[in-house]
This record gives structure tokens, C-alpha cells and sequence, in this order.
């Protein structure tokens, strides 16, 4: 999809978002000094850099049996900033090639809203590719780059769901991925990105932000909801968790976490945004296994 997403009757408007503030920033500026003081700012400097393969196991209801240990590569918030760190988003790209999956999905901030040449992107994210597709959402960041950013990952042969779907299938046997738009920034429509699919049919939906999963409507079916945006807090002090996190609902800064309607996955993401530092708290790109769910486990 190429075109900017229009207003709707029936968007959800009632939405809950949170922004960094101007505390978070106070805090960031502590978070530096206290880690320098501590001895840790070049292991936070090198921290970003790296990388930490996330194997996760889901159980999906209904999952048609040839879908069972399909795999899924979680690309979130790789905030790439062309022409510079393109060696580090080839990196990227490199390890989820090597992690052979079925399919490859980008949950949004794929660029950074500083990208001096968002174009330049286009030749590193055309190398992924998977055998039922490479799809992607838009995340805050990207809608700030407007047109230019769904025009670099469509250039780059990324299918862009903005509240839309598509039906993917192994022998025949049918499940549903569907994305919305950036919850805080875009025009995020839930009941359109589902619509036509049949009741019957497992649904995956992409997300950038998790806060979503508290206002999902209680009436559809959605099996599973993968996000990004929080960066896992990017960074952490020494045994009190995340500084910050750019959501209302802190339980979903990272990992697994059972919403009110169905379960969410948040990776800590790729990137950094603000201070190019990670503390406690290394990038993830996350391979999801799917798998049947027993009774009573999803």
C-alpha cells in the first residue's frame, strides 16, 4: 500500500498513548551521569552495537497443523539513519537471513526520523526476503517521514499493511497477518485491517505500539499481537528495570505479556533513539516459533 492512510468514521479515536516527556528527558541526562560515574558508558556505547537472538515459543489457537513450528522474524525499531549505519542495518538483515524463517515482519521505526537519505535504505532491506513474504507497519518515526517511508520499503519489496491483510498459506491451510497504523501518530482502523476474514481463521496482528492491546475491540479475534516501540527501556539501572518506557502500560516493555485480549509479544528492538546507548538491555531480533495451543494455554 502506497498511499497515505485517510480519515475514517470508525477509527478508533479513544486512544491511550504516552510520549516521552520532559521528565523522561531529565532522567535520560541523569542515566548518562550516573553511568559514567559508574564506570559503564563505553560498555553502554558497545551494548547498542550488539545484537541477542531471541528464540520464543508461541501457542496459537486453531493453527492448521502444516503451520506448526512456522517461523516468524520480529524486526522492531532497527531506526536505521541512512547514508550513515547502513553497515549496522546490513547486519541486521544478515542475521535474519541466517535465521531461515518463514517470514520476516518489521513492527515499525524502521528509519529514523533523521535519515538524511531515506532512499538509501532501499538496497539493504530489498536483501530480505523469506518464503511467504517480508511485510511491514508503520511506527511513529515513520509517519513523521510521511509518504517517504512507505515509498522506501515498498521500493524495497516490503509489503506495507496499513490497516490491511493478507491471507498467507502452507498447503493450502490458511492463516491471517494483518497491521494497523502507528497508534499515536497514524490513523490506526483494527476492524478494517480484519476485515473479510473469515471467524474461523488465526489472526497475527502487527502493531508498532503494544499500548493498542488495551483498547482492541473484545468482539474480534485476534490470536496474537507482535510490537515494538518501547525499546525495552533501552536502558537499565542496576537491578531497577527501565528508566523510562514511551507507554502508559508498563507491563509492556518487553517480552511475552498476556493482554486483556490476547497475548503480545514487544521486542526490545534494533535501534536507539535519543542517546546512542543501551545499558542492561541489548538490541533483539526475535524468531517466534509458532506452535498449537493446548486447551487453555492461548
Amino acid at each position: 500500500m502506497l498511499s497515505e492512510p485517510t480519515g475514517r468514521a470508525d477509527r478508533m479515536t479513544n486512544r491511550t498513548t504516552r510520549s516521552f516527556t520532559l521528565l523522561d528527558t531529565l532522567k535520560a541526562i541523569g542515566v548518562v551521569i550516573l553511568i559514567t560515574l559508574g564506570g559503564g558508558l563505553r560498555r553502554a556505547l558497545r551494548e547498542a552495537t550488539q545484537l541477542e537472538i531471541v528464540h520464543v515459543d508461541v501457542p496459537i489457537c486453531d493453527l492448521p497443523p502444516v503451520w506448526d513450528g512456522a517461523r516468524i522474524a520480529l524486526l522492531a525499531d532497527p531506526h536505521a539513519r541512512p547514508p550513515r549505519q547502513l553497515d549496522r542495518l546490513n547486519k541486521v538483515v544478515d542475521a535474519a537471513l541466517a535465521a531461515h524463517c518463514d517470514l520476516i515482519v518489521l513492527t515499525g521505526d524502521t528509519l529514523s526520523e533523521s535519515a538524511e537519505r531515506p532512499a538509501d535504505a532501499v538496497d539493504t532491506l530489498r536483501r530480505l526476503t523469506a518464503p511467504l513474504g517480508v511485510f511491514a507497519v508503520r511506527g511513529n518515526h515513520d509517519c513523521r517521514h510521511g509518504q517517504a517511508a512507505l515509498t522506501v520499503l515498498t521500493q524495497a519489496g516490503v509489503d506495507c499493511l496499513v490497516n490491511d491483510r493478507r491471507l498467507l498459506s502452507r498447503d493450502n491451510q490458511t492463516i491471517c497477518l494483518a497491521g494497523i497504523d502507528d497508534w499515536r501518530k497514524g490513523d490506526p482502523d483494527v476492524r478494517a485491517s480484519l476485515a473479510g476474514v473469515d471467524p474461523a481463521t488465526p489472526r497475527i496482528l502487527l502493531c508498532h505500539n503494544p499500548d493498542a492491546a488495551e483498547d482492541l475491540p473484545g468482539d474480534l479475534r485476534i490470536d496474537l499481537m507482535l510490537s515494538g516501540h518501547t525499546h525495552g527501556g533501552q536502558v537499565h539501572l542496576w537491578g531497577r528495570g527501565p528508566v523510562a518506557l514511551p507507554v502508559r502500560h508498563h507491563k509492556y516493555a518487553a517480552g511475552l505479556v498476556v493482554g486483556p485480549h490476547c497475548p503480545v509479544y514487544i521486542s526490545r528492538g534494533l535501534g536507539t533513539v535519543g542517546l546512542p546507548i543501551r545499558f542492561h538491555c541489548p538490541p533483539e531480533l526475535t524468531v517466534l516459533t509458532l506452535h498449537p495451543a493446548d486447551d487453555g494455554s492461548a
